[in-house]
């Protein structure tokens, strides 16, 4: 993908989220967008705009960096036709998900991946339930191969902190009878 590659060569921390992630560690599903988590201090927006390769077309409304600062994420269209969102990184979490990224190979190239576990906590406070069934899908196929040491004190914190006990009832939810 020319988009990690760039991102890459211009030291962008940088990792697959969203749909082709939920694909990797969960079952294929149709997605119609590839969306990355990127760090990029607010400070440096404008000129990572300025900068992103000419085969990218913003879909951000100007002035796009307030669009970015608002939402947190760039949407972009690359020259294929394919949607890239681009989601910026701003809590502590998801500065420490990008840290635990780590290379896959997906068509031929190595791209930066979310870990699962990073991706459970990323999705399992959502409302929507397409999140809250990939959710249940990776508990399901990957319990046993889950770093609960690191997953599971985290849940109950977005729990408590969310003020939502349920957040910890689908997690624990998640385990596979044996």
């Amino acid at each position: 993908m020319e988009v990690s590659a760039y991102l890459e060569s211009s030291g962008i921390p940088h990792m697959l989220i969203g749909g082709v992630a939920t694909t990797y560690w969960g079952e294929p599903r149709a997605t119609l967008d590839v969306d990355l988590s990127v760090l990029v201090s607010d400070a440096d927006l404008s000129s990572f705009v300025q900068r992103l390769p000419s085969n990218l077309v913003l879909r951000a409304p100007q002035p796009v960096v307030e669009f970015i600062l608002r939402t947190r994420v760039l949407p972009l269209r690359h020259a294929s036709g394919v949607d890239i969102d681009l989601v910026f990184a701003v809590l502590p979490f998801e500065e420490e998900a990008l840290e635990r990224a780590f290379e896959v190979p997906i068509e031929g190239s190595f791209l930066r991946m979310v870990s699962a576990e990073d991706l459970v906590l990323m999705k399992i406070f959502s409302e929507r339930s397409k999140d809250r069934g990939d959710v249940a899908t990776i508990l399901s196929r990957r319990w046993h191969e889950l770093d609960h040491g690191y997953l599971e004190p985290r849940v109950i914190e977005l729990s408590h902190l969310m003020e939502d006990p349920s957040i910890l009832d689908r997690y624990r939810a998640g385990r596979p009878e044996s």
